[in-house]
């Protein structure tokens, strides 16, 4: 049989009536316990019948009428939704407030299930990470992540001299850099990135060509143009320079003609050099080798004076082969000779290369030869000036260039070119009306001075000296001297 129900708030239930019979705690059905045909009457175990676990109202027992009467009240309970909380009777029902089910994730799906509460299933939903340095975000395990940018490139502003970052608030930023850079200008060098602008130096176009016009192509850099103007290719034996191909040339000169020194037994008066041509404007050639075979002789060659003369000279070398028993006793007072005593003879070796004097202040750079003599290069005197004469005083070390009186307009014999100097050769070169001087080697000048006071070249911006060596008067220029200046 099934067991009676619970009864209705206010409800009577009556003796006899079709409620089934009730069963004790072991099971036995017992009597009933209503007295004068009413279910209860104030028995505790009766009134006990009016209440339950499914009767939330405080349940009493009426004695006075047997009826079981239910009032509401407002207890805490369980309504057993896991989906409610704070529950609690109302009106005779259990009734809870609806749970929120919110994890603040936009990665998760949230719901809630009446029986074990809030669910959150993650998805796979487009999001936002907030992070301006991220794109495609998107959940995956209930987190919102996207792939990270390059920032080189994706906050590429074209502008090589700004320095592209990404932050993850503010997104791309960029800063002005002091990079080496290119202005897109090959007419700069150098250039550096400043202010957030590329900038560059001028590239200078000069090829050190005068045969070229220099100029410079913002596309292609410096331009070296051919031209054909008016030039000097820095060679004396040549007339009517001009550029043609990149190259200053000129006509060539006939030498026979320009050379002339009016000597027909020698093509530059030297007798120490062969094989002469004319190079930049002057008669040269090779030196003569001077060699007699003898180790006892100093082999030189001297050039002749004026009147010609000169070559190869054999001298003899004091003590040389002589018979000995030390090194003192072979000394040959040659500073360009190593002296020895070998098996009791005198030796005596060429110190080549060896640093010397030659006693000539108009030569630096002294030097023994392999003919054992002491040899310096001679100073340059010439001032570019083709009516001066280019001397050099061997007491001073100081050129001397002093005007040749009617060289100005141009010489058509040689007695036009003298420049009162015995040991320079004057020769006119009637080709181009150009006076040459060739200094004679080992020449003694004819005297003109004893002292100072006899030269005087009435020129106040000269100081005037006799040269004791020679006897020559040596007019050297006083600089910053102003001759109209009283």
């Amino acid at each position: 049989m099934l067991r009676a129900g619970p009864a209705r708030a206010g409800a009577v239930l009556r003796a006899g009536s079709d409620q089934p019979a009730e069963r004790d705690g072991h099971g036995r059905r017992r009597q009933s316990l209503c007295a004068g045909g009413h279910r209860c009457a104030g028995d505790g175990r009766v009134a006990a019948l009016c209440r339950g676990p499914r009767r939330p109202a405080a349940a009493a027992c009426n004695t006075a009428n047997g009826a079981c009467t239910n009032a509401a009240n407002s207890n805490a309970c369980d309504d057993g939704n896991a989906c409610t909380a704070n529950d609690k009777c109302t009106g005779g029902s259990c009734a809870g407030t609806s749970v929120t089910c919110n994890d603040n994730n936009a990665c998760t799906n949230d719901a809630c299930n009446a029986s074990s509460g809030c669910v959150f299933s993650n998805n796979n939903l487009p999001c936002n990470d907030s992070n301006a340095c991220t794109l495609g975000d998107q959940c995956a395990a209930g987190a919102c992540a996207g792939a990270a940018v390059n920032p080189a490139t994706y906050c590429d502003d074209g502008n090589q001299c700004t320095t592209d970052t990404c932050d993850k608030v503010a997104g791309c930023q960029k800063a002005n850099n002091t990079a080496s850079c290119s202005d897109g200008n090959a007419c700069t060098n150098g250039d550096t990135c400043g202010a957030g602008s590329c900038t560059g130096s001028a590239v200078s176009c000069n090829d050190g060509n005068l045969c070229t016009t220099d100029s410079c192509n913002p596309g292609s850099g410096c331009v070296f143009q051919n031209n054909n103007l008016p030039c000097d290719d820095g060679d004396k034996c040549t007339t009517s320079d001009v550029c043609a191909a990149a190259k200053c040339a000129g006509t060539g000169v006939v030498a026979s003609v320009f050379c002339d020194d009016s000597n027909p037994c020698t093509t530059d008066t030297n007798p120490c050099t062969q094989n002469d041509l004319c190079t930049q404007g002057k008669c040269t050639g090779t030196a003569v080798t001077c060699n007699d075979g003898n180790v006892c002789t100093n082999d030189v060659c001297q050039a002749g004076g004026p009147g010609g003369g000169g070559g190869c000279q054999f001298q003899q070398i004091q003590n040389c082969g002589n018979q000995c028993s030390s090194a003192t006793q072979c000394n040959d007072n040659n500073q360009c000779s190593s002296d020895a005593c070998t098996n009791g003879v005198c030796t005596h070796a060429a110190i080549t290369g060896t640093t010397c004097n030659d006693n000539n202040a108009c030569t630096s750079s002294d030097a023994c030869t392999a003919q054992r003599t002491c040899v310096g290069t001679p100073k340059n005197c010439s001032d570019g000036v083709s009516c001066t004469a280019d001397n050099c005083i061997a007491q001073y070390g100081a050129c001397a260039n002093p005007q040749i009186q009617g060289c100005n307009a141009g010489c058509t014999a040689d007695s036009q070119c003298n420049d009162n100097y015995s040991c320079t050769l004057d020769v006119c070169n009637t080709f181009n009306g150009q006076c040459i001087y060739q200094t004679l080697q080992s020449c003694t000048p004819t005297a003109v001075c004893k002292v100072n006071g006899d030269c005087n070249d009435n020129n106040v911006c000269t100081s005037d000296l006799c040269n004791t060596n020679n006897s020559q008067c040596l007019f050297v220029p006083i600089q910053g001297c102003n001759p109209n200046r009283g």
